[in-house]
């Protein structure tokens, strides 16, 4: 029987955030490609087994974990354990998707090689950020443990790669950078009237306070800038403080934040987009600069969001 490849995560085309369009991108294109995939998340909501397919034909499994965080840590649900017992002798590998997620770290004690796609969560902003002790404890509690017994470690720029290898202690570090279709270009992009961000409103990651900051004394100097629009879904509760920041900086009408944008209102902004601005302290790689490459929009971009090497070689 042959082998499975099974990637741990939630499979949403629609989400915003990189790390499921990452997933996205990865399952897809192994499936077109003929690989034996399978795609497993795990869901507090449900008690049973839930099997389905992808809108492009991939088995999706949706399996129970414990609702109580504690008991999630240590353990599946009964339901799951069955399950897993009567599937696990088909899978050939395990690609974990983003870290500090007790499931990973069950799934990795299951005996079967597994891979892992941080997404830039072992990065050392993140690790020294929010809740650091909470990590620092869980890095030596299960952490640390799962990146050292991994067969790989995927490090989607060069400066991850670096930071991968300072935390010690992980031997197959690999630098594969993610990858975006490319969509098909219209001969004519009518007029581009707008500067684009495109990500989850997260003003410290994202850097967004420092890009309202530059926008405002930009428009001092010139005006009659094109509009900036901040494309995304609130997080924490920062785009009430963007809102705030906005009002204060005194650019009511020239900045718009229309919320998550998918399909083809997604496609209008960056169809109209003659800049793209990412203006991140720190980052993994950002699909929608990707994204904005394909569409042959020019990126301002900071060195905290890994991709200056990768815009300035394009």
């Amino acid at each position: 029987m042959e082998k499975r490849v099974v990637h741990i995560g939630g499979y949403n085309p629609q989400a915003m955030d990189g790390v499921s369009t990452a997933l996205v991108g990865q399952s897809d294109a192994l499936h077109q490609l003929g690989v034996p995939l399978e795609l497993w998340g795990f869901d507090p909501a449900i008690s049973e087994v839930v099997e389905g397919f992808t809108p492009t034909g991939i088995p999706l499994v949706r399996l129970p974990r414990h609702r109580h965080p504690l008991r999630a840590v240590f353990s599946f649900p009964a339901a799951t354990k069955r399950w897993l017992r009567e599937r696990l002798p088909g899978v050939g590998c395990f690609h974990l998707h983003s870290v500090f997620l007790p499931w990973n770290n069950l799934v990795a004690d299951l005996g079967v090689p597994y891979v892992i796609s941080p997404h830039g969560g072992w990065g050392p902003r993140v690790l020294k950020g929010r809740n650091r002790l909470a990590k620092a404890a869980w890095v030596f509690l299960r952490e640390r443990r799962l990146w050292s017994r991994a067969r790989m470690v995927q490090a989607v720029s060069e400066a991850e790669k670096e930071e991968l290898q300072d935390l010690g202690g992980i031997s197959g570090i690999r630098y594969i950078p993610n990858g975006v279709k490319l969509p098909p270009l219209p001969e004519d992009r009518g007029q581009r009237d707008l500067w684009l961000f495109l990500g989850r409103l997260a003003i410290e990651h994202k850097g967004l306070d420092r890009m309202l900051d530059a926008y405002a004394e930009c428009r001092v100097r010139k005006p009659d800038l094109p509009k900036l629009v901040l494309a995304g879904p609130d997080f924490r509760g920062d785009e009430a403080i963007i809102r705030d920041k906005i009002q204060r900086l005194g650019l009511q009408g020239c900045v718009d934040l229309p919320g998550p944008v998918t399909g083809d209102e997604k496609q209008r902004l960056f169809e109209r987009a003659s800049l793209f601005l990412h203006t991140s302290r720190w980052e993994g790689m950002p699909m929608s600069i990707l994204e904005a490459m394909a569409w042959e929009i020019p990126c301002l971009l900071t060195k905290g969001t890994m991709m200056v090497p990768a815009v300035t070689e394009a």
